[in-house]
């Protein structure tokens, strides 16, 4: 597998809008950890920690997060937008296009989006976003970090059947392996370009994101419906919300939780 450096990624990255500060470790416990702890201490914005090997990666509801050395890219970006709190959900969003949109120039590949933040291709999961902040003063973000893992090297799961039902990589994939390098690059380029005018170019990206998001017309189940009862998905609203029709007839935005496909 190729060798990460702070190097590699920028000769593939070329000029940006941000000035973007390249870290690489060979190992950490989880790269939004690290971020957010720097943030607390007094640590400026647009860093971005990549590392080759996540002792303690986490996705969404405390999930941990597979992430072998060698074998994907788990990246965090520390950000410290002018945005309300409750605008965060933006960045996800933003994340999980120019994740897809890198993939799509890079490797020719199609990928979709599961509300509210993974990348599907296949049906299998290819990657996983989390987004975490700090409130600051008057309801403003003091800091955002937006973690991305993803997938890249043949995955080992163990003997885990059920797990490698579910997940896949680039290199199952496309059947060669991808420079690790070139494509955080190609995130961070897309990423750079969104947030530099984040108000002018979010209709597009939400635009986007719904396009991508396979979810819509399918019957689903909540994590917070304990009958587990079929409400079908209508759409993401204006704030990223998933609009669902509800077994009664009425209708729910959920701004947090889980959905499963419903089968039969």
């Amino acid at each position: 597998m190729d060798l990460l450096t702070p190097q590699a990624i920028a000769q593939h990255l070329g000029a940006t809008t941000r000035p973007w500060k390249l870290q690489v470790v060979e190992e950490t416990d989880s790269t939004n950890t690290r971020l957010k702890q720097a943030a607390k201490a007094g640590a400026g914005q647009d860093i971005v920690l990549v590392a080759d090997h996540q002792t303690a990666g986490r996705g969404r509801l405390g999930r941990s997060f597979l992430s072998p050395a060698g074998s994907g890219i788990y990246m965090s970006l520390l950000l410290r937008p002018a945005l309300p709190m409750a605008r965060c959900t933006d960045l996800t969003v933003a994340a999980a296009v120019c994740v897809a949109r890198a993939l799509g120039k890079l490797c020719g590949l199609q990928a979709d989006i599961k509300w509210v933040n993974d990348l599907y291709v296949g049906g299998k999961k290819l990657c996983g976003i989390l987004t975490e902040g700090t409130l600051g003063q008057k309801d403003m973000a003091d800091f955002v970090v937006v973690g991305i893992g993803l997938n890249v090297g043949r995955l080992d799961c163990g003997g885990d059947a059920e797990l490698a039902a579910i997940v896949t990589s680039l290199e199952e994939e496309l059947g060669r392996t991808v420079d690790r390098s070139e494509l955080i690059a190609a995130i961070l380029w897309e990423f750079d370009h969104y947030y530099a005018d984040m108000e002018q170019n979010h209709p597009a990206m939400l635009e986007e994101y719904r396009r991508r998001m396979f979810l819509t017309g399918k019957e689903v189940t909540l994590s917070t419906d304990p009958a587990k009862r079929p409400h079908l998905v209508l759409g993401v609203d204006e704030n990223a919300g998933l609009l669902v029709r509800t077994p009664d007839g009425g209708t729910l935005t959920l701004q947090s939780g889980e959905v499963s496909i419903r089968t039969v």
